[in-house]
């Protein structure tokens, strides 16, 4: 599972990269956009979507792995970067339920992980604005910002004390 690890965070950056090639496609259809030229805004927009779909790629066959990890080797000693990772590439994808159910997975199957705090800012990222407006909560993302505070490392606290305070 290592090297499948491995694998998957270098197919990541390797999506990074389209990522980069989409900004500064963007950079470039803002300057064309200035001089009035139609023809280059739409060529250089096909290179933008080129590059988006790219990074999609890269980054659905990066879930593919991390995703058969999560479920071919349960006692690997790194499930919680995994499912981390896994559920930041849900989120990406903007699959908010999907990303959140993994990062649950990683507070209750690993409480003493380093990602648990991270786990839980992410969830009340998604209570607080990221979820459908039905399932929105300043409340329930307060709850889990102050969880993820009590095993926070103390960079982290400030972040989920300025969190904190969005909800009040």
């Amino acid at each position: 599972p290592e090297l499948m690890l491995q694998k998957a965070e270098l197919l990541l950056e390797e999506g990074q990269s389209h990522v980069l090639q989409a900004l500064q496609a963007d950079a470039a259809i803002a300057d064309a956009l200035s001089t009035g030229s139609t023809e280059e805004v739409m060529a250089l927009q096909a290179q933008k979507d080129d590059a988006q779909a790219a990074f999609r790629g890269w980054l659905d066959k990066a879930v593919a792995l991390f995703r058969e990890i999560a479920t071919n080797h349960p006692k690997f000693e790194r499930m919680p970067d995994v499912l981390f990772a896994l559920g930041q590439a849900y989120w990406t994808r903007e699959e908010f339920e999907t990303a959140v159910r993994a990062f649950r997975r990683i507070i209750q199957d690993h409480p003493k992980a380093d990602r648990v705090a991270d786990a839980g800012a992410a969830i009340g990222e998604y209570y607080f604005q990221a979820g459908p407006d039905d399932v929105r909560s300043p409340q329930k993302a307060l709850d889990a910002y102050l969880e993820a505070q009590k095993v926070a490392s103390p960079d982290k606290v400030d972040y989920l004390l300025y969190r904190q305070a969005w909800c009040r």
